[in-house]
């Protein structure tokens, strides 16, 4: 069975592993006053997504090194899926990923954002940065994107419907 990660050495804390059956999801704090679209949805977040999704290196540095938590910090929107309303939720990595901006990227990986952190669906794992990156949005990845995650050894594991960055 897949496993999760329930917190980041990054942080001070020990690293858990748990079976999808203990998995439990991540919460999205509701006081958060951006909002944006990303994957034609409206998202709330927080300055840290909206300058990881508008490629604000200087701006998300300088959060970063005031508020290093916000690395982790979760966007939120609402869905449909197959007529079920359901809620996602990624971090900023995906953002950028998605819009293949490799400097946010190495900035975010550089204060602890994680390549195999996931974008949940109906608050499961649903894909990971690489699968945001190969799919962009629906606009097909950008190379250099892909190529970088590659390097940096990016995990190509299945997603929630069960394909691979390779079927997309």
């Amino acid at each position: 069975p897949p496993l999760y990660r329930t917190s980041t050495p990054q942080l001070g804390m020990a690293a858990t592993l748990l079976t999808s059956a203990q998995y439990q999801p991540l919460r999205v704090s509701p006081h958060l006053s951006d909002t944006f679209m990303w994957n034609g949805r409206p998202c709330k977040g927080n300055e840290l997504h909206r300058a990881a999704l508008d490629d604000c290196h200087d701006k998300a540095a300088r959060l970063l090194g005031e508020k290093p938590h916000l690395v982790h910090s979760r966007f939120f929107y609402q869905t449909k899926f197959r007529g079920k309303e359901q809620e996602g939720s990624g971090e900023a990595i995906h953002l950028a990923a998605s819009r293949g901006h490799v400097r946010a990227v190495e900035l975010l990986l550089s204060h602890g954002a994680q390549l195999d952190a996931w974008v949940t669906r109906d608050n499961q794992p649903h894909y990971d940065v690489m699968c945001a990156a190969v799919f962009a949005e629906g606009n097909g990845g950008d190379e250099t994107m892909v190529r970088y995650l590659l390097e940096k050894r990016a995990p190509l594991t299945r997603n929630l419907d069960g394909r691979t960055p390779l079927h997309l």
